[in-house]
């Protein structure tokens, strides 16, 4: 892909075709015969199962039977000239709804695609799984501020239907902002945010979060430079701002005495009134590292915050990536349930590889807390999202050597890293949730893919599991690398999950690898994500599920972002302030992209991009490659112009449907 932005579209088209020409074969598995995958001590067998329910753990220690239940494809990556080889390859369902891929049918497919691609030109959409085309409108420049530098977005709709975009500007002016739309298409700075941030004593550092209620109330959550977190809010669409009440300007929100980072918000809103709106902050603190929530009621008439309650447990003592905050709907299931999710180690590896400072560690396992009391700190529920395996022989030395009573303690030997941020959280209109996260999963498919667990019982067990043992579902393409994902839900089972994508496909670094020569050093590198080249080109796809509550979902995906363009080169730091900004450190993009919906359930995009950039991959390769990029930063956002709606019976159309591509 060097010397010229990636187009898939003709690639796709060729593999349906392809596909179509030779006759779909369902990929179901014969009983008692059992198709080869990459071997794991940990997941020990592969076979499939005549029931949806999920598998039973094998005898031994750590063994598992491992049920592929990677989402239906719709799409394909064609192999282009140049140093990013596509690996994006279309696949159909067998009756049983489970997918069987082998590496004979891969290549016969890939063949006739990559020579039909060759004469293909014509764009066609990706058909959505009722029937209905995924497509989005031409992207637009939403940061419509000055100076550039803009990145990691949030997205929310306010119940005036408004589209309301903050983002963040740490390089050039310390400052966040918000963008507001009332057709996804044209994009207005509100002037009234950035004078008010301009005058609070606690300052402002990003880290931007929104939340919106029924009462017509849009809030904007962010880190101060006082390392607290703060949130403020509007209740005349944007015309004057305030900040939370009843807290010290110096510790913010937060009240925190640990310092803190990365809040996330979320917003119970039982009705229209907006003195029963309650607005749910969560964050991690540099020191014991736990995850905590804050619960900030307008009872009073303004916003109001009480005291952080941590919600996490003892695994994730000393380093812990706080992924989001949600609430359930009003008559959903649960209503009013709080629910937190995170990423991290176990207490020696986080603390052996530097705490909160490196994120050196790879981060195997997800969690989500949950209570329908939030400010009772016993009343909080942990359940492990999802754990991944261990005793992996290609990273053996992903933890330092330990012991407890005297014996060595066992290393936790995993490629498993889910630190390709963030773990996000939503709650569809039934009370379902679910988390996302970017993990390289070598028996499912050996690429850093995006993956959603989901939980059916208010959070108690997550993909059928109570143990982290359930298998996720995986809704990015097979091939390729995907990172910083973000997702959004509406009515029950519809799902949509936004994240970059390339098809350069990167791994861990693994046993026999060396370390990158970085300053500060990375001592610990095995199982993180080793640096993508200069060259790699990445797109923003968003991918959409109708039944992603069911036992065997299934998603499409779409590129949202423009065609001709690309959004960024080079190397996704996801070391956090750890990436040296370097080529091989390049953290230009940030760390959080934006998918949202309008008032009638379509979604809105949203992501950093350096499409401006005239020395793009010059840039990349710079030893300055994250200054030299980043200053070309800006938020772009699309706006679904067809397809499947997040509500099963919206009760409008797109609001930028006029404006298709």
């Amino acid at each position: 892909l060097a010397g010229s932005p990636p187009s898939f579209a003709p690639w796709r088209r060729a593999a349906r075709l392809a596909e179509g020409a030779a006759g779909a074969v369902p990929r179901t598995v014969l009983p008692g015969v059992v198709p080869a995958i990459p071997a794991c001590p940990n997941w020990t067998s592969y076979k499939e199962s005549p029931t949806s329910s999920p598998p039973p753990a094998l005898g031994g220690t750590g063994g598992r039977v491992v049920q592929d239940r990677s989402p239906e494809v719709t799409n394909f990556w064609g192999g282009a000239p140049g140093p990013s080889p596509g690996r994006r390859r279309s696949m159909t369902r067998g009756e049983d709804g489970r997918a069987m891929t082998t590496l004979a049918r891969w290549f016969s497919r890939l063949v006739p695609a990559f020579v039909a691609g060759l004469v293909l030109l014509s764009f066609e959409p990706v058909a959505a799984r009722n029937g209905a085309p995924v497509t989005f409108g031409s992207n637009k420049r939403a940061s419509v501020q000055s100076p550039a530098g803009w990145n990691e977005p949030s997205g929310i709709v306010g119940s005036d239907g408004v589209l309301n975009l903050a983002f963040q500007n740490p390089n050039a002016t310390l400052t966040s902002a918000v963008s507001r739309s009332a057709d996804g298409v044209h994009w207005a700075g509100n002037s009234a945010y950035t004078a008010h941030d301009a005058t609070k004593p606690e300052g402002d550092l990003g880290d931007v979060t929104m939340a919106a209620d029924q009462a017509g109330t849009i809030f904007v959550g962010h880190l101060t430079q006082t390392l607290q977190a703060d949130i403020d809010y509007s209740r005349d669409g944007g015309a004057t701002w305030q900040t939370a009440a009843g807290v010290t300007p110096v510790l913010g929100s937060s009240t925190s005495p640990f310092l803190v980072d990365r809040p996330w918000i979320a917003v119970q809103s039982p009705d229209t009134d907006f003195h029963h709106t309650t607005v749910y902050l969560s964050f991690h603190d540099f020191g014991p590292s736990l995850v905590y929530v804050v619960s900030c009621p307008m009872a009073s008439g303004s916003l109001r915050c009480g005291p952080p309650v941590p919600v996490s447990n003892l695994q994730t003592s000393c380093n812990s990536i706080p992924g989001g905050i949600a609430v359930s709907p009003p008559k959903s299931a649960h209503p009013g349930r709080v629910y937190a999710a995170w990423s991290t180690a176990d207490p020696l590896t986080n603390t052996l590889t530097g705490c909160n400072i490196t994120q050196l560690a790879p981060f195997y396992a997800v969690f989500a807390a949950y209570s329908d009391t939030p400010t009772d700190p016993a009343s909080w529920h942990q359940a492990p999202v999802f754990i991944g395996p261990t005793q992996d022989p290609k990273c053996p030395s992903t933890t330092s050597v330990g012991t407890s009573g005297g014996s060595p303690l066992p290393p936790t030997s995993t490629c498993a890293d889910v630190s390709e941020i963030f773990t996000p959280i939503a709650i569809d209109n039934a009370g379902n949730a679910y988390v996302a996260f970017v993990d390289f999963i070598d028996t499912l498919d050996p690429h850093y893919d995006v993956y959603v667990a989901h939980s059916t019982d208010g959070g108690a067990t997550w993909d059928g599991r109570a143990d982290g043992s359930g298998l996720p579902t995986r809704v990015s393409n097979a091939g390729g690398t995907h990172f910083l994902p973000n997702l959004v839900a509406g009515d029950a089972g519809r799902v949509a999950v936004g994240y970059y994508a390339t098809p350069y496909a990167d791994r861990p670094f693994e046993a026999g690898d060396s370390c990158p020569a970085t300053v500060p050093p990375e001592f610990s590198c095995q199982g993180k994500a080793m640096a993508e080249p200069p060259s790699t080109a990445w797109v923003y796809d968003v991918a959409e599920s109708t039944n992603a509550a069911s036992s065997a979902p299934g998603y499409t995906q779409v590129q949202a972002s423009d065609p001709s363009v690309v959004p960024h080169y080079g190397d996704i730091c996801n070391l956090g302030i750890y990436c040296d900004g370097s080529s091989t450190g390049n953290r230009s993009v940030f760390d959080s992209t934006s998918v949202f919906t309008d008032a009638n359930g379509f979604v809105q995009a949203a992501w950093s991009d350096q499409r401006s950039d005239p020395n793009a991959q010059t840039d990349a390769a710079s030893s300055t490659a994250q200054s030299d990029q980043v200053k070309f930063d800006e938020v772009e956002a699309a706006c679904q112009t067809g397809g499947a709606s997040l509500l099963a019976s919206p009760p409008g159309p797109p609001v930028c449907s006029g404006h298709k591509k």
